[in-house]
């Protein structure tokens, strides 16, 4: 099995792509859980799962990147602060930190894709906000 999960890993990595966007509506149970493996060992690559209903009247998109990202209560804290508009120096009195603190967390959660330039919570940060909240 994990030959399997190697040999798709390496297919995908061969395609040259930056992002994945991977259909996983139907098909052998098997194959669904050997491709989901193989997308997250992609740790830098861009990686999107999607499965439609079982009545086929809509799908749900789930970007891989917030399940590879370890949980720490700090991010989540920080995350949180930024998701209710305030920056590095009033995150940094809410939570007791210094803002040189919370600005090199913030930059770590940047190099994460939880967190844009723009200082706004990325699709993957506010998932990751919903996971560990």
């Amino acid at each position: 099995m994990l030959t399997n999960v190697k040999k798709i890993k390496q297919k995908i990595l061969e395609s040259g792509e930056n992002s994945i966007y991977a259909n996983l509506s139907g098909g052998m149970r098997v194959l669904v859980l050997l491709v989901v493996s193989a997308l997250l060992l992609l740790k830098n690559l861009d990686v999107r799962v999607e499965v439609e209903f079982e009545n086929f009247e809509g799908y749900s998109e789930i970007p891989i990147k917030a399940f590879l990202v370890p949980e720490n209560d700090r991010w989540v804290k920080i995350l949180k602060s930024i998701y209710n508009g305030c920056g590095i120096r009033e995150t940094a009195k809410n939570l007791g930190l210094s803002p040189a603190t919370v600005s090199r967390e913030v930059k770590k959660l940047q190099e994460l894709g939880l967190v844009d330039k723009e200082f706004n919570l990325t699709e993957s940060g506010r998932l990751y906000l919903e996971l560990y909240e």
